[in-house]
């Protein structure tokens, strides 16, 4: 091309017959002509109506007649691709723009400010052209590139740190000022709805909304999405774990995660030098704003439990025990050294009511004064009768112990294991609903309690003190207490002093309060008494748990001289299971467990539960001897193996009933041990038990008792099979209190600062545990395989040819029938439940005039000197100082003098 060629020479020769170039200002001005010229076409004829695929081609003319010019043969030129026009521009730069290179030709077009160049660049790069040219420019490159690496990370640091900062520093000015509030959490913010309502899904949530691209980084930088398995570790919440630590190094005002941490270490007894060190990695707050978050918690706490307790909508249950604790002096000398103390424990139950129940109602002292002393109404055999096992009781047992056996046959042999789905569930009418349970955990109570008086005190501090109820509501409605035997047992005794109190208010003599009994500790107290009779010592048989234990290297932990509650039911069970899988091998004639697991229908699996339970679990000795099954007459070892078993199931059945919030099969359970205690020694226990029976039966009003009855177990875990003793919780509660407590800084206003806030934080520890998925099913006791336990022991009973009769043997060791020795022992007029309605009689008498007790006249001679005598053993059976009242014969009016006894009581409690 040569240099005098021009454009208008080479517009000039393309149409030199369409374009005036002698005009004026065509000589400076490129473009058509303002009319272009017309083209006359040729006129088509179409018929009208008819479609087009029909057209026939005969209709159309080949080609354009009045078109002398037109050549048909003449193809159109190829079309252009878009490279060849990106090297006819590049060409065209190279040759006419020397020094306009590529790079200034991209750099003008996206960062000039003209706006010719603007408006096409900007309608490009609005069409998502910058995303299209980085990706072009980027590639694969910055693989290779470490420049280009640098340059794009720095590019998403500053991406990220902006979405951080809306959170942080910059929150007022982003779009996430509520998320930022929400996050910023100050130590008198801690409340006791922000910890249970605490979840790491939620807070996971919230992170990736308001800072996805963050999520995204960290997504990718971990690798994983999701976990292999249920055991493996989630890979979600480390990545909340570590968006929190990052947001609370940017700003330490984003504290919310960091809190939940701080209160976990601190449930967990985490010293102060890690604390101090994890909150130098951003993992939690520093010390003392830990100190001062418990602080908080604790004072919402117990407002939380004054609003409830003041709330006459709640019927409230005020569980309590005590514990000892040792403050540790500074310096230790002669005169000041370590002091134990005795501190109180409670908690604070809200019990569940039936939809539509009215509380004020079903507590109020007119409602209770309706029923009180109904068993004295009674005859003193029906009333026994009424709290003794019926046949209707009976028969839920009998079925219950059956379906027990199938779960330890099913459990216990491989060949049977199928049988399980067939098995059916145990059935309680009044069975609790799957829900977590109203509590609150309150500040505990310098204050002795192993007396009368200790106890006096208590109740009227927790009632009054803390829980700030007026002594007017004491006037209309009824408050609960729960705890083991002696406390409720003190508690009576201080109802009965304070019932000469001449206060006008019900509050100073405590006659507005009922009591409840703790079922872990009746549950520990007969598996003492079940193992004082089948222990052995020197007479020892093959089933004597004396013998059992000695074939079992790992059970040092079980003895009589002090109760290790769940070693002794692990130890129980392992003695159960041996029993019921030998006498399956007995009804099947077997001589091995190898034997075991022939094929058998569900129904032929359930007919032999059914025969193990009638031939080896529910007949007596008795029975067994009158029915010529078995030939030697008193103790044989085969006869202490029946009586064993039934014992053990009853066991069995009270704490499967108590896990799974089944109440009616709990107090049918209560109703066999009554008699049980009583045959075994427990006298007390067998009193408690009375006593509490005819309260649930009698005594209280009939629409309250089972709600009352459902209260003596509780549900921390909100899980079908998490119920649990309520005196339980507040032991397990004393154990927290105590490993908090122990070292020379504590002291008992520590304790009261403390352990409101220590229940609601362990709580927080399970859930945050939920979230991890680590099981906490049975956090505090994991379940144990016994089977070789199990073995060891089939193994012996089989040596000794159990539960077959034809080959059994004489024993020296005197076992007791505990159940139907205790309910000949307890009927009759002279018998134990005819001197416990007589003792029970003595509460009703009062100081007051309008209430005067029985004169003289109405008692004979002989029922005078009956009831002195049970008064001073009702003396004996409580601690010192009691007071009791005795008659004085001179006085013709019968007046009551005023006695005080001293005496103490070593029971196991």
């Amino acid at each position: 091309m040569s240099p005098n060629y021009t454009l208008r020479a080479h517009y000039q020769q393309l149409n030199s017959d369409r374009f005036d170039f002698d005009a004026e200002d065509a000589a400076s001005t490129v473009g058509a002509p303002s009319s272009p010229p017309q083209r006359v076409l040729p006129e088509l004829e179409f018929t009208r109506d008819v479609p087009f695929d029909e057209l026939g081609s005969d209709d159309l003319p080949e080609d354009d007649s009045d078109d002398e010019e037109f050549n048909p043969n003449n193809a159109r030129a190829p079309k252009t691709s878009d490279e060849d026009k990106t090297i006819e521009l590049l060409g065209y730069m190279k040759q006419n723009l020397g020094r306009f290179s590529l790079p200034l030709l991209l750099n003008t077009l996206f960062t000039s400010d003209n706006g010719y160049i603007k408006n096409y660049t900007n309608m490009y790069l609005q069409s998502g052209g910058a995303l299209h040219l980085m990706n072009i420019a980027v590639g694969d490159s910055w693989k290779k590139d470490e420049v280009l690496a640098d340059c794009i990370i720095d590019k998403a640091a500053d991406i990220c740190g902006r979405e951080a900062s809306w959170l942080t520093d910059l929150a007022s000015k982003g779009p996430n000022f509520s998320d930022a509030e929400f996050l910023r959490v100050k130590a008198k913010d801690v409340r006791v709805d922000m910890v249970h309502s605490f979840r790491i899904h939620d807070l996971l949530d919230r992170y990736e909304r308001t800072l996805p691209r963050l999520q995204r980084i960290l997504k990718v930088v971990i690798g994983k999405t999701e976990p292999k398995h249920e055991a493996s570790r989630n890979p979600d919440m480390g990545r909340a774990m570590v968006t929190s630590m990052i947001l609370n190094l940017r700003s330490r005002l984003t504290t919310y995660h960091g809190v939940m941490n701080s209160l976990m270490l601190w449930d967990n007894r985490a010293s102060k030098k890690l604390v101090k060190v994890l909150n130098r990695y951003g993992f939690c707050t520093s010390y003392p704003f830990l100190n001062k978050s418990v602080t908080y918690l604790t004072r919402d706490s117990i407002q939380l439990a004054i609003n409830v307790a003041n709330n006459p909508t709640k019927l409230l249950l005020l569980p309590y025990d005590n514990f000892n604790w040792m403050k540790h002096a500074w310096e230790p000398l002669a005169t000041h050294g370590s002091v134990t103390h005795d501190q109180v424990s409670a908690l604070l139950v809200v019990f569940r009511l039936p939809p539509g129940a009215n509380a004020e109602r079903l507590a109020s002292v007119e409602n209770f004064a309706q029923t009180a002393g109904t068993r004295h109404r009674l005859p003193a055999h029906q009333a026994l009768q009424e709290i003794m096992p019926n046949q209707a009781d009976q028969a839920h047992f009998s079925h219950n112990s059956t379906i027990h056996v199938a779960h330890i046959l099913s459990e216990a042999v491989k060949g049977w294991v199928a049988h399980g789905r067939s098995i059916p569930d145990f059935f309680d009418p009044f069975a609790l609903a799957a829900e977590k349970d109203e509590e609150y955990f309150l500040p505990t109570f310098d204050q002795e309690q192993s007396s009368t008086r200790g106890n006096m005190l208590v109740m009227a501090h927790y009632f009054l003190n803390v829980l700030k109820m007026p002594k007017k509501i004491f006037e209309e409605r009824f408050g609960f207490l729960l705890g083991d035997r002696l406390t409720t047992a003190r508690a009576r005794a201080a109802q009965d002093q304070r019932a000469l109190d001449r206060s006008e208010d019900a509050a100073d003599h405590l006659s507005s309060l009922a009591m409840l009994s703790g079922i872990m500790h009746i549950c520990m107290n007969m598996i003492n008494n079940i193992g004082k009779n089948n222990w052995g010592g020197a007479d020892s048989d093959s089933v004597s748990l004396q013998t059992l234990i000695k074939l079992l290297p790992n059970r040092s932990d079980i003895n009589l001289r002090k109760i290790d509650f769940y070693a002794w039911l692990r130890f129980l069970d392992v003695v159960l299971r041996a029993l019921v899988l030998k006498a399956a091998m007995s009804v099947l004639n077997l001589t091995s467990l190898e034997q075991l697991g022939q094929q058998l229908t569900d129904e032929g699996f359930m007919s032999l539960c059914g025969q193990v339970t009638t031939r080896f679990l529910l007949p007596s000795t008795d029975c067994l001897e009158a029915d010529g099954i078995k030939t030697i007459p008193g103790n044989t070892a085969s006869g202490h193996a029946v009586l064993l078993m039934h014992d053990l199931m009853t066991l069995r059945e009270m704490r499967h009933a108590v896990k799974h919030g089944h109440p009616e099969r709990m107090e049918r359970m209560l109703k066999y041990w009554a008699p049980m205690y009583y045959a075994g020694g427990g006298y007390n226990y067998a009193n408690e038990l009375m006593e509490l029976l005819h309260n649930l039966k009698h005594d209280w009003p009939r629409e309250i008792s089972p709600i009352l009855r459902g209260g003596m177990i509780m549900n921390n875990g909100g899980r079908a099979t998490s119920f649990k003793e309520t005196d339980i919780g507040v032991e397990q509660f004393n154990g927290s209190i105590k490993s908090h407590a122990h070292g020379v800084n504590a002291r008992p206003a520590l304790l009261e600062k403390i352990t409101p806030a220590l229940g609601h934080v362990q709580e927080l520890t399970d859930q945050i545990c939920i979230d991890l998925g680590i099981d906490i099913e049975n956090k505090h006791h994991a379940k144990v395989r016994q089977d070789k336990d199990v073995g060891l022991i089939l193994k012996h009973l089989s040596v000794e040819r159990i539960f077959d009769f034809t080959a059994d043997k004489p024993s020296q060791h005197a076992v007791i029938d505990l159940y139907r020795g205790g309910l000949q022992r307890l009927a009759g007029p002279d018998g134990g439940h005819a001197k416990r309605l007589r003792r029970h009689h003595l509460r009703f008498r009062t100081r007051h005039v309008n209430d005067m007790p029985p004169t003289s006249s109405q008692w004979s001679p002989a029922e005078e000197a009956e009831l002195h005598d049970l008064e001073r053993d009702l003396v004996r059976d409580s601690d010192t100082p009691y007071l009791f009242l005795e008659k004085e014969d001179d006085q013709p009016t019968g007046r009551w003098a005023l006695q005080f006894h001293d005496n103490e009581e070593v029971e196991l409690d």
